[in-house]
């Protein structure tokens, strides 16, 4: 909740307050590891070397990427010790949360709803309004987050009739803010994952689903290099960024990491800035935790999650999301990438009799067959 409320915070009526972001994030982590030594949490061989190695990097390359790499493992590390239940539930709940504090301060006169205008030749060719938040991409960023948690909560343990009524809250809502925001990556992301609730359980291609990521990685120097005026236009002029991004960059950028946020231009590319901010060593890494987080849901039959990881990987390539912390449903990537790519978040079913296996996945199972 402290993230989502600090989200919103310095992005609005303390927008630039760079000590209020770090003071935040600072005492969040310090909050989290006490908790892991508390209870004295086993952290594989793997993902230690990963933390020490973005330390190190955070010092030596003065690079806050590899801060927000780490923040992101540790406080999905502590999130792999609750309840799944009690994790969606508070993520989903923090998320509307944060979307209902921007609408709050709009409402007490804290912040103006700005309009952006866009023109071109003396015509008017585009118009947005932010919502008193310093950019509309932000702004629907939240939006997104919100609708997919709670409809993915909905999803997961309400009834058919209640998801249903939260479907149409959803859809509805994130249709009429797309109306005055013009956001259209975020928008299509909700819808792509409304749809995908009802493919992924009943086409069943865990590969496909897997090799999101990967096709995307691919696509990128191909959008960079190849792309012509029209998808250019298409895609706000994205990939001649990508271009220019890649172009600067030296070999030991991509190895040795360096900072992203001090290009002065902006890089909307999750993917671009996490081989570049995080190191090909730890883009390397996303692509293998997606992987086999989506085989093991899949096996596990949370369909519901496998739709939530496609739709965050195809909005990350539009946007430079991956490390923005802060939000909330970005957190919530982080934590099942690692509850499901990896051992740490194994149920004890998981690992018990085989009278304990069975039991535990037909109760797992539950909340997903009246969908089939």
């Amino acid at each position: 909740m402290a993230l989502a409320v600090n989200s919103v915070l310095i992005q609005t009526v303390a927008a630039d307050n760079e000590a209020l972001k770090q003071g935040v994030r600072g005492a969040v982590l310090m909050v989290v590891l006490v908790a892991l030594l508390a209870r004295n949490v086993y952290v594989p061989q793997w993902l230690t070397g990963l933390l020490l190695a973005s330390m190190s990097l955070l010092v030596l390359r003065q690079n806050p990427d590899q801060l927000s790499i780490v923040f992101a493992l540790i406080l999905a590390l502590l999130l792999c010790l609750l309840p799944e239940r009690t994790v969606l539930k508070y993520a989903a709940v923090a998320a509307v949360a944060a979307l209902g504090l921007i609408f709050l301060l709009l409402w007490t006169g804290a912040t103006v709803n700005q309009e952006i205008v866009l023109e071109k030749a003396g015509r008017i060719i585009r118009e947005r309004q932010a919502y008193g938040t310093k950019g509309v991409p932000f702004f629907f960023n939240i939006v997104a987050g919100a609708c997919m948690l709670s409809l993915l909560y909905a999803y997961r343990y309400w009834s058919r009739q209640r998801f249903a009524l939260t479907l149409g809250a959803v859809l509805a809502l994130s249709y009429q803010l797309f109306r005055t925001t013009d956001a259209r990556g975020g928008f299509l992301t909700v819808l792509l994952f409304a749809g995908l609730l009802v493919i992924v359980p009943r086409v069943r291609i865990p590969i496909v689903y897997a090799s999101v990521p990967v096709v995307l990685v691919g696509a990128t120097p191909i959008l960079a290099y190849l792309t012509g005026y029209e998808v250019n236009r298409v895609l706000s002029n994205r990939p001649v960024f990508y271009r220019m991004f890649l172009e600067d960059r030296e070999w030991f950028d991509f190895v040795l990491s360096t900072p992203v946020k001090a290009t002065a231009y902006p890089v909307d590319n999750s993917y671009i800035h996490l081989a570049v901010g995080g190191g090909l060593v730890m883009l390397a890494v996303f692509l293998a935790l997606f992987w086999r987080a989506i085989y093991r849901l899949m096996e596990r039959r949370l369909y519901g999650e496998v739709a939530f990881l496609i739709a965050a990987a195809t909005y990350c390539a539009s946007e430079s999301l991956i490390v923005r912390i802060e939000l909330v449903w970005i957190v919530y990537v982080w934590y099942l990438l690692l509850r499901h790519g990896t051992a740490i978040g194994r149920p004890s079913f998981e690992v018990g009799s085989p009278v304990q296996r069975a039991r535990g996945r037909r109760a797992d199972a539950t909340a997903t067959d009246m969908w089939l």
